[in-house]
């Protein structure tokens, strides 16, 4: 237990002392990272809520199909713009207004699908720009399973099932959280087989990224879920071992 707060704790301290070093330069590579970060972690909210949506939890869909539209788009909307990137903001307000009136309506699955392709090209816009670099794409990766691993630790607490027996499993007590952490880590692979046609070390990453989805394989959570700390260690051994490196001001970014 010791080691891996440990490992956590000087992971945290290395994220802290890269980001200090980054802003003393200024950089369009960073800026780009965390454009790109905002951008898909809107994503995350939208992919969920669109799984639970077809599944037909309308009443857990919500929140997440409105938290882009009502939490993040704003605060990216003056960047859009100004990349001459196609704004969606009137998409997602229209999306949301007929799913709160009529979750099953077909026209949804339209604006979905618009939405998504044009975070899609925006993100395509940048990453060709920097042809697929790692220093990009793993800066984004790093932030999505840091965030991803945060969630996950929030959404499970432990459940004493035997006092006498002093035995303990888990449960599930913050379902969104939960749900936020599935969808993180979805975008995040998808971010990785986009860019595996350039560099071959991102097989790694998706093959790591392949093992975290064991924890949590749908946005519906098991009756017993795992042990959120050794996630945590899991998450944290991915970021020492590929990641540290790359690092985002968080700061500028939206979940």
């Amino acid at each position: 237990m010791r080691k891996s707060f440990l490992r956590w704790a000087l992971f945290s301290l290395l994220t802290s002392l890269i980001v200090l070093i980054n802003s003393c330069f200024s950089s369009d590579e960073m800026l780009d990272q965390e454009y790109i970060a905002n951008l898909v972690f809107m994503q995350g909210h939208l992919v969920v809520g669109n799984q639970l949506r077809t599944e037909g939890s309308a009443d857990l869909a919500k929140v997440h199909l409105g938290h882009p539209i009502e939490e993040q788009y704003f605060l990216i909307k003056k960047e859009i713009i100004a990349r001459d990137d196609q704004p969606f903001e009137e998409e997602l307000k229209e999306m949301y207004g007929i799913f709160r009136a009529y979750p099953s309506h077909e026209k949804i699955d339209e604006y979905y699908r618009n939405i998504q392709q044009k975070i899609d090209t925006s993100v395509a816009k940048v990453l060709t720009k920097h042809n697929y670099s790692t220093e990009v794409v793993l800066a984004v990766i790093s932030q999505l399973l840091f965030q991803a691993s945060i969630e996950y630790q929030d959404s499970i607490t432990k459940n004493l099932v035997s006092s006498k027996a002093n035995t303990v499993d888990y449960k599930v007590v913050e379902l969104p959280e939960y749900q936020d952490s599935w969808g993180f880590i979805t975008v995040a692979k998808s971010l990785v087989e986009k860019s595996m046609h350039v560099d071959e070390t991102y097989s790694v990453i998706l093959d790591e990224i392949d093992n975290l989805l064991e924890f949590l394989p749908s946005p519906n959570p098991p009756s017993r879920p795992d042990n959120p700390q050794i996630f945590r260690d899991k998450v944290a051994l991915i970021q020492e071992q590929y990641l540290s490196k790359y690092a985002i001001d968080s700061g500028a970014i939206t979940y």
